[in-house]
C-alpha cells in the first residue's frame, strides 16, 4: 500500500476499541491536541466509555475516524496496520488479518 491509498485504519477502528485501558500516554505525548472532555488524566490515557476510546466515530469494522486524528497522542500514531498488536486487536472483533506494511508506509 502506497502512502497515497487510503489506511485500512479508516475501515477497522479496532484498536481505538479494544480495552479502556489503552491507549495510555507515554511520557512525551504532547496532549496540546487532546480536549480535556476526551482525556482521563488522572489514569494518564484517552477517556473511554466502555472499551471504546471517546475521539472514536463510526462503526467497527466498516468505516471509522478519529475525532482528534491531527492532535492524537503518539501511542495512537505509533500503532501500525498490519504488526502483531494490529492482528490481535483485529481477531478479537473477528476482523482478518492485514499484511505488515513497510516502516516508512505510516499515516501519521
Amino acid at each position: 500500500m502506497s502512502l497515497s491509498s487510503p489506511s485500512p485504519c479508516v475501515s477497522c477502528g479496532a484498536c481505538c476499541a479494544y480495552s479502556y485501558d489503552w491507549p495510555e500516554f507515554e511520557e512525551e505525548d504532547d496532549l496540546d491536541g487532546v480536549p480535556v472532555e476526551m482525556c482521563d488524566c488522572d489514569h494518564g490515557r484517552m477517556k473511554c466509555v466502555g472499551d471504546r476510546c471517546v475521539a472514536l466515530e463510526g462503526v467497527i469494522g466498516q468505516a471509522v475516524r478519529c475525532a482528534i486524528y491531527a492532535g492524537r497522542p503518539n501511542v495512537c500514531r505509533r500503532f501500525l496496520p498490519g504488526t502483531d498488536a494490529c492482528t490481535q486487536v483485529r481477531a478479537y472483533f473477528k476482523l482478518p488479518a492485514l499484511a505488515a506494511e513497510p516502516p516508512q508506509a505510516t499515516w501519521a
